[in-house]
Formats: C-alpha cells, structure tokens, sequence
C-alpha cells in the first residue's frame, strides 16, 4: 500500500508534465495575480500573452524544479496545494491528479513516522485492543496498521498505542466509476478509488445519502467481522443502509442479481479499514 517517496514523486511529476505548461504558467498567475477563481479568464490571456516569454520557454523543467525544490525543502503541504490547484482547475487531468495527491495524503494518514491526526494513548487496566479501537471510533484494523502490529501482543497498562478518529466521507460516482473519501464533513478530499466493474444499478434517483451498514470479510463463504483478528488478511465486502447495495472485492465471485460496483482488493481493504458502521455516504447514480 505505502510507495516510497521516489516513486510518489515520480507519480506528480507524471501528472506535472501532462498539464505542462499551462499548470506552470497558472501557479505563476497565481503569485502574481492571487485567488484564481476570479481570474480565469486573466489566467488564459496571459499564458497567450506570454507563450514566447523566457519564463514560458522549457515549462516542464520549471515545473519539475519548483516540486523538486518544495520536496527538498521538506515543504510537502505546499507542494499538494499546487497538486490540488490541478484538479480543481483542469478536469482532464483531475483524476490522474487526485490519484497521486490520494496516496500521498494516505500514506501521510497511516504512516506510524507521520503524527498528524493521531495522538498517543496509554493502555490501561483491563484494555483491549478492541475496546481501544471502539472508545476512539476507530476501525480495529486501522488500529493495528498505524501501530505495525501484524500479530496481537498481550498489552499491559503504561503501553504506548497510536489512536486516530476519523471524520469520513464515502463518496460512490456509478456513472464515472469512481469512489471518493473526504474528510472534515466532506470538505477535505483525502483518496480516490476506481470501481473496477458497475452492476445494473436500480435506482430512479441521481443522488441519494446512506449509510454504511457493515462491512464483511469472507473465508470461504463464512462471513468474518471487523473485530476478528483476520479480518484485514480475507477479501472484503461494504453494505449500505440503501437496499443491497454492495461494494465488494473483485476476485469475490459476484451472485447474478449482484447490486453494486467491484474494486481491486488492495483498494477495498484500504476502504475497509478506515470506514466503520455508520460512516455517511453520498452515492451518485
């Protein structure tokens, strides 16, 4: 799931020499100029104005050595914003965009090196691991992940764990087969997955807001609860509160009258540890 800072920023660097110049010349506007919303139709007059400016001559290497220059600078926050400039500004590229911009805030959400949202707990008398994840709305597997544990250890009181709440948002586009997760009530894009495959979906809505209900893993056809230890090793499946909607691993076998859309393994066990039962959900039909 984590890729190595190389090839993250190799990802940006693909996604910064498919806008080219245009995202160089835009995030110049936007020194110069401030809040681009404003400033459309400014932005494309002056990269007209400017195409045989000495700025504007070789915009992918400028471009690669602002990013380069904010990584080296340790200045990563700096360097999503120029990233999330492209996909609130270019939607031909937003995808690509949100792809790489998703992974890199995940990695930094579950990274152990990376404290962000999480704060420290301290292990008490009587404490469990599924106790701790429960006091603090947290997914079991999401709890082990951020703490490395592959395998549960007997804890004892004065024991250090990671915890972090989440403040979740699901997002489901059927007709662009995509899902999303945002934070902060919806306003804080955090990852994008593509749905691998799309049933036939009945609805005569084109919007609708649920709820996930559970979520299920299978050994075999035996469902498995999030509070098994081997929960997070066995392909996975989301319910919804909206009929049988259904979200499921693609190397699951799906029924004939299957209800809902497939992802990857590797996406649906990232989806399936940081949702939990009662995580809103916005579905777009």
């Amino acid at each position: 799931m984590k890729l190595s800072l190389a090839f993250k920023f190799l990802a940006l660097l693909v996604v910064i020499g498919a806008v080219g110049g245009t995202f160089w010349g835009v995030t110049f506007m936007m020194e110069k100029f401030g809040n681009p919303q404003n400033q459309v139709n400014v932005v494309d007059q002056v990269l007209q104005e400017n195409q045989g400016d000495a700025e504007f001559q070789n915009p992918s290497e400028q471009a690669y050595r602002r990013i380069s220059d904010l990584f080296n600078a340790g200045k990563w926050e700096e360097a999503q914003e120029k990233l999330h400039f492209v996909t609130l500004f270019y939607p031909e590229h937003a995808l690509r965009a949100k792809k790489a911009l998703g992974q890199i805030r995940l990695d930094q959400l579950l990274s152990s090196k990376v404290q962000g949202s999480k704060k420290q707990y301290t292990v008490q008398r009587g404490d469990s691991y599924r106790k701790i994840a429960a006091q603090h709305q947290m997914n079991l597997s999401h709890l082990y992940y951020i703490n490395g544990i592959l395998n549960e250890k007997r804890l004892r009181p004065g024991d250090l764990l990671w915890v972090e709440s989440l403040d979740l948002k699901l997002m489901i586009r059927f007709k662009e087969k995509t899902c999303e997760l945002w934070q902060n009530e919806g306003k804080d894009f955090l990852a994008i997955y593509p749905l691998e495959s799309v049933s036939k979906i009945k609805s005569k809505k084109a919007f609708l807001s649920s709820r996930v209900k559970s979520l299920l893993a299978y050994r075999k056809t035996a469902p498995i609860l999030p509070t098994h230890p081997q929960f997070r090793f066995l392909p996975k499946s989301i319910f919804f509160t909206h009929g049988e909607l259904e979200l499921r691993a693609s190397e699951r076998p799906s029924p004939a009258e299957f209800y809902g859309a497939t992802l990857s393994r590797t996406h649906l066990d990232e989806l399936s540890m940081l949702l939990r039962a009662g995580t809103p959900v916005e579905i777009f039909f």
